[in-house]
C-alpha cells in the first residue's frame, strides 16, 4: 500500500503472505519506509520565490553563529548570523578594534532611513 501526500510518501509492505486482519503496528511483519515526496504539481513558484526559498534552504544547512550583545536599551539581545553575515561582522569589528557585540550595540544607534518620498509624475499626469 502506498500513501502520497504533499509533503511525504508512506509505503507500508507487509510479508507472510495474506492475513485475515492487517498486522499491527508492533507486528515484525509490518514494515514502513517514509521518504520525502517531490514538489507536488500544484507547487508553481516564481523565479522570485525559487530565489528566496533556495537561498532559505541553503542558509539553514549552514552553520550559525550567535552573537551576544546588548541593545541601548540594557535588554542583552543574541543575534543569528550566517557565515557570510560573521564574516563581514568580524571584518567592521577587526577595523574598528572592538568586539563583534560593541558593533551591533553601536549599530543600534545608527538611525533607520526613512523612505524616499514617491516620485512626481512628468508634466502632472499620474503614472498608470
Amino acid at each position: 500500500m502506498r500513501i502520497d501526500s504533499c509533503s511525504f510518501v508512506i509505503e507500508l509492505n507487509w510479508f507472510g503472505g495474506a492475513a485475515p486482519t492487517p498486522p499491527g503496528p508492533n507486528s515484525p511483519a509490518l514494515t514502513a519506509t517514509i521518504a520525502p515526496a517531490p514538489l507536488c504539481a500544484n507547487m508553481d513558484f516564481s523565479d522570485d520565490e525559487q530565489v528566496f526559498l533556495r537561498d532559505l534552504v541553503k542558509g539553514s544547512r549552514q552553520r550559525h553563529h550567535h552573537v551576544k550583545w546588548v541593545d541601548r536599551d540594557g535588554l542583552d539581545r543574541v543575534t543569528v548570523l550566517s557565515q557570510t553575515e560573521v564574516v563581514k561582522l568580524n571584518t567592521i569589528a577587526g577595523r574598528l578594534k572592538v568586539a563583534k557585540g560593541e558593533v551591533l550595540r553601536r549599530a543600534a544607534h545608527i538611525p533607520v532611513a526613512k523612505p524616499a518620498p514617491p516620485a512626481e509624475p512628468v508634466g502632472g499626469i499620474p503614472a498608470a
